[in-house]
């Protein structure tokens, strides 16, 4: 997601006013929740980012060097660092080859439910632990 964008989609997010109103089921508008998806880039836009950086044959081979010897892999001017971010995106590209748009979406959707949850929760908490200092402060105490 496009962080910059939703951080300012956070700024029109209203106050919520009871834990009730931190949650917003699947079935009703929210409009942060939707703009936050909108956000979301594509499985295709993804697996452009993921391109390997190192040819699949490449990286198998660096990484039996990297197995039997390690100092062979410095020469080359890698380290295991390299490779292991490598097999990563190799994993994550394979991930996203067998993966339908909509699952992407459902996805993106479900980790953005609970992410915006959390977030209103603690704000809730935050205000009201501000509306209590407060209370406190003019009863004198």
């Amino acid at each position: 997601a496009d962080f910059t964008n939703c951080f300012r989609a956070l700024s029109r997010e209203p106050f919520p006013l009871s834990e009730r109103d931190c949650y917003t089921p699947p079935q009703s508008f929210d409009a942060v929740f939707e703009y936050m998806l909108s956000q979301c880039a594509s499985v295709e836009v993804l697996q452009k980012l993921l391109r390997p950086a190192l040819h699949p044959n490449a990286l198998a081979r660096l990484r039996a060097i990297a197995a039997n010897d390690p100092e062979q892999l410095a020469g080359f001017g890698l380290d295991r660092a390299v490779l292991e971010r490598e097999s990563r995106r190799a994993a994550r590209r394979e991930e996203l080859a067998n993966m339908a748009p909509r699952d992407k979406r459902r996805a993106d959707a479900e980790a953005w439910r609970d992410w915006l949850y959390k977030y209103r929760l603690r704000i809730l908490r935050e205000k009201q632990a501000v509306e209590k200092r407060a209370r406190k402060s003019a009863a004198g105490g």
